[in-house]
């Protein structure tokens, strides 16, 4: 997995909105190699997850149309979070310039409305987080 989290950091700093041979490469290694990666360890993964799920997915993107200054791959439950954008979800980031990937807790920060992506209230937000955190709490 460091190799391929290592080869896409490379890749960022040729980061072009069409899709160039870095950008189909910097796909490739989203969509195939760390997603497959991925994918093949989710049992080991989730095995000390707090509930039992028994529908974890793998979901990269580096864009849809136009390419993402900011590349992820999600980790998430296909019937608790089937999109990027509702409820919880544990994605690595990568970073647009400075060599760094990022593991996170997400939780979808924007909903669809009239076929555009609205941000969701700050406040909302807050306490969505502050509630997870609590909950995590040992």
């Amino acid at each position: 997995m460091r190799v391929f989290l290592r080869d896409v950091l490379l890749l960022q700093p040729e980061w072009d909105s069409e899709n160039t041979p870095a950008m189909q490469e910097r796909g490739r290694l989203l969509g195939q190699d760390l997603a497959g990666w991925l994918r093949e360890h989710l049992p080991a993964l989730t095995r000390n997850a707090p509930i039992e799920i028994d529908d974890w997915n793998v979901h990269p993107s580096d864009g849809a149309g136009n390419k993402n200054v900011i590349p992820w791959v999600r980790v998430h439950s296909s019937s608790r979070s089937p999109k990027a954008t509702l409820r919880w979800y544990v994605v690595y980031l990568f970073e647009a310039q400075d060599h760094r990937a990022y593991p996170a807790l997400m939780q979808g920060a924007s909903e669809w409305k009239n076929r555009e992506a609205q941000p969701r209230p700050r406040w909302l937000l807050r306490q969505r987080a502050q509630a997870m955190r609590k909950a995590l709490e040992p």
